[in-house]
C-alpha cells in the first residue's frame, strides 16, 4: 500500500526547509562576517607591530593614542569573537566547507591568539605608563648625589602586576602559535601569526626586565642588608668565554640606595702574587705557559656562575674583599646603557655619545690607562644625575634588556631569591645540562690583541637523515679575519 503525502503535510516539510536553509544562509552570512572580522583584527595587530618595537627599542610613543589603538584591536576580537561564537566549537571539523572552511578551521585559535596579544600589550602599556609615571611628572633624575632615587624605583612597584599579567597572556599566546606554526593557514591569519612571533618574543623579554626590577630593586640596593657586587669590565675584542680580556674592575657597595662605595682597580693591581695565585685551567696553561691564574684571564669558562666565582675568588685573594655577586659587562653593554641615557661630557671637556664611543675609548686608554674607563663610568653616573624623563627610564630599561638577552651583561648573586629570577629569566650565562643535542661554540683569543673587531664568524649546521633513524650532522665555521694590514 503507497502513502500519498498529503498537501498540508508537504507545506510543513516545506517551511522547515526553507527555515533550515534561511538558517543556513544567515549562519553562513554571520560565520562570513566574523571571519572577515577576525581579519580586521589581525591587520590591526600588524600595525601595533612598529609602535611595540618603538617601546622594545627605547623610544616612548603617545603612550594614550597607542593605548587607544589596542583597545581598537581587542573590541574587535571581541566582535568576532561574538560572531563566530556558534560555530566554535565546531569550527575544527568545517575546514570541508566551501569558502569559509579553511579560516573555520582555525578561528578558534587566531581569536585566542589576538586577544592574548591585545591584552599583553594592554597591561604592557599600562606597565610601562606606571613605571614612568614619576619622571614624567617631576622630571626626577634616577640619582640623587649618590644615592639612588627611591620615589622613581617605589613607583616601578606598581607596575609589577600588570608586567606579570602580560607574561601571563604571552605565555598562552607563545603557546598558540606553536599550534599553528605547522598549520596551512589562509594568508591574512599567516601574516598575524608572523606578526605574532615577531612581536611575542622581543615584549616577554622586555616585561620580564621590567618585572624584575619592580620585584627585587629593594633587595638589589640594600634596603634589607648592605650589599657589595664585583663590576668586572670586559673587553670583547680579545674575546674570551663569557665576554673578553678583564681590563679592570670595581667594587660597588649599596646601602638603602646609596652607594657608599666605587673604587676602581686595574686589571694588573688586582692580584697578590705572594699570596700564591693557583694554576691556571689547562688551557690556558698550555697557550700561555702561565705560572699563575691571574685575574685578567679570569673570564675563562663557558658557564657565567662558575666563572664568577673563579673572579671572586681571585678578587679575594689579591684584595681581601668579599663581595655579594658579580656583574659583568662588556662595552656592547656599556654603549647600549650610554645611547640610553644620551651625551656625557668628559673632564677633559670631549662628548662620549655612541658615535664616537668606540673610538675615543680606544685612543683615551692607549693614551691614560685602563683608568680611563673608571673617568667614563663616573661621567655616566653624573648624566644620571641631571634632570631625567619618562623616555630616558624606559630608554634605559630597554637598554637593559637588550644587553641582557644578548649576553653582553651577566649577572650572579649569593642571593637565592635575585638570581633564582636571574636564572628563570636566561640572564645567568649558564650552560645548561638540558636533554638532547645543542651546539656552542667558544672563542677564547689569547693572543695579546685585539684582533677581534675585525673578524667576521659564521655558522652552519646541517642535519642530514639517513636510513634506520639514524642523521649525520656537519658543522661548517668559517673565520674571516678583515684587518687592513698586518703587522709583523
Amino acid at each position: 500500500m503507497m502513502l500519498a503525502i498529503t498537501r498540508p503535510r508537504a507545506s510543513i516539510v516545506l517551511i522547515w526547509v526553507l527555515v533550515l536553509a534561511l538558517l543556513g544562509v544567515w549562519s553562513g552570512i554571520r560565520a562570513m562576517g566574523g571571519i572577515q572580522q577576525a581579519k580586521l583584527a589581525s591587520s590591526a595587530v600588524q600595525s601595533l607591530d612598529v609602535s611595540l618595537e618603538a617601546i622594545e627599542s627605547g623610544s616612548l610613543p603617545d603612550l594614550a593614542s597607542l593605548q587607544g589603538r589596542v583597545s581598537f584591536v581587542k573590541s574587535q576580537f571581541s566582535s568576532a569573537r561574538s560572531q563566530l561564537n556558534p560555530f566554535l566549537q565546531v569550527a575544527p571539523f568545517l575546514g570541508w566547507v566551501p569558502w569559509v572552511g579553511p579560516n573555520l578551521r582555525s578561528s578558534q585559535e587566531m581569536l585566542g591568539l589576538g586577544s592574548s596579544l591585545a591584552q599583553a600589550s594592554q597591561d604592557f602599556l599600562v606597565a610601562v605608563e606606571i613605571a614612568t609615571f614619576q619622571t614624567s611628572q617631576t622630571n626626577a633624575q634616577l640619582l640623587e648625589g649618590n644615592s639612588f632615587n627611591e620615589s622613581v624605583f617605589r613607583t616601578m612597584t606598581g607596575a609589577e602586576q600588570y608586567f606579570r599579567s602580560a607574561l601571563q597572556q604571552l605565555e598562552q599566546a607563545t603557546t598558540t602559535i606553536q599550534v599553528l606554526e605547522d598549520r596551512e593557514l589562509p594568508p591574512s591569519f599567516q601574516t598575524m601569526v608572523t606578526s605574532a612571533k615577531r612581536i611575542t618574543p622581543d615584549m616577554e623579554a622586555f616585561a620580564r626586565t621590567g618585572l624584575a626590577m619592580s620585584q627585587l630593586w629593594e633587595s638589589f640596593l640594600g634596603y634589607d642588608k648592605p650589599r657589595s657586587y664585583l663590576l668586572i669590565a670586559q673587553n670583547s675584542d680579545e674575546l674570551r668565554a663569557t665576554g673578553g680580556f678583564i681590563p679592570g674592575a670595581w667594587v660597588l657597595s649599596l646601602d638603602h640606595g646609596e652607594i657608599t662605595r666605587l673604587q676602581f682597580w686595574d686589571t694588573v693591581d688586582v692580584d697578590d702574587l705572594s699570596a700564591s695565585p693557583p694554576l691556571p685551567p689547562e688551557g690556558l696553561l698550555q697557550s700561555l705557559w702561565a705560572g699563575a691564574w691571574l685575574f685578567r684571564d679570569a673570564s675563562w669558562y663557558p658557564d657565567f656562575p662558575t666563572t664568577a666565582s673563579v673572579m671572586e675568588q681571585i678578587f679575594v685573594l689579591g684584595q681581601q674583599v668579599s663581595v655579594d655577586g658579580t656583574i659583568a659587562l662588556d662595552q656592547w653593554a656599556f654603549k647600549d646603557i650610554l645611547d640610553a641615557v644620551g651625551p656625557i661630557t668628559l673632564y677633559t671637556g670631549e662628548v662620549l655619545d655612541a658615535d664616537t664611543y668606540s673610538g675615543l675609548l680606544e685612543e683615551q686608554t692607549d693614551l691614560f690607562g685602563r683608568e680611563f674607563i673608571d673617568t667614563v663610568l663616573g661621567a655616566l653616573l653624573d648624566r644620571m644625575r641631571e634632570q631625567g624623563t619618562d623616555r630616558s627610564l624606559i630608554a634605559l630599561l630597554a637598554a637593559l634588556n637588550k644587553s641582557l638577552k644578548e649576553k653582553h651583561l651577566l649577572l650572579f648573586f649569593h642571593d637565592p631569591a635575585l638570581q633564582d629570577v636571574v636564572s628563570k629569566n636566561g640572564w645567568s650565562g649558564a650552560v645548561e645540562d638540558r636533554p638532547g643535542d645543542y651546539l656552542m661554540v667558544i672563542d677564547s683569543n689569547v693572543g695579546f690583541s685585539k684582533v677581534n673587531q675585525n673578524i667576521s664568524q659564521s655558522i652552519t649546521y646541517t642535519v642530514e637523515l639517513v636510513s634506520d633513524g639514524e642523521s649525520e650532522a656537519r658543522l661548517d665555521l668559517i673565520y674571516t679575519n678583515q684587518s687592513s694590514e698586518v703587522i709583523p
